[in-house]
């Protein structure tokens, strides 16, 4: 449950980033001016912060995740619902079997992700084309 929360998080993740910078805007205008006490200010810079990293993704803080800027994708006249959303949860269901057992667990993530956003099959092909690096310098390993 808590990965799907943190999945669910990541279709609205441009538009909190955006709020989150204006949030931070705002506070570094009021300092600036002189408008307001330092506490005020604070807060608007701890509620930047809780946008911009949310408690629902705490368990998951030790574990990179990639996340796609792009919008929703188009595929064969069909516009698909929750790709950012189900690419973010198989990234982070297979990064956290790779991290307790060692092995990604392709067919234990589908299933999960099965259950976690019904109304869609997902093979194991599916995840692992969610997951593989579609950057060149990150398939070949590159820094």
């Amino acid at each position: 449950m808590v990965a799907r929360r943190a999945a669910e998080f990541f279709g609205d993740y441009p538009e909190k980033q955006r709020h989150a910078e204006n949030v931070e805007n705002l506070a570094k205008y009021l300092r600036q001016e002189g408008e307001t006490d330092e506490p005020t200010c604070q807060l608007l810079d701890d509620l930047a912060l809780k946008l911009r990293q949310p408690e629902a993704l705490e368990p998951f803080k030790e574990v990179p995740v990639l996340i796609s800027r792009k919008g929703s994708k188009v595929n064969r006249g069909q516009k698909a619902h929750n790709t950012r959303e189900l690419k973010t949860f198989m990234n982070l269901m297979t990064n956290h079997f790779k991290t307790l057992y060692g092995q990604p667990l392709y067919e234990v993530v589908a299933t999960l992700t099965d259950s976690a956003f019904p109304g869609r099959e997902t093979t194991t092909d599916h995840v692992r084309n969610a997951v593989k690096p579609t950057r060149q310098e990150d398939r070949l390993g590159k820094p």
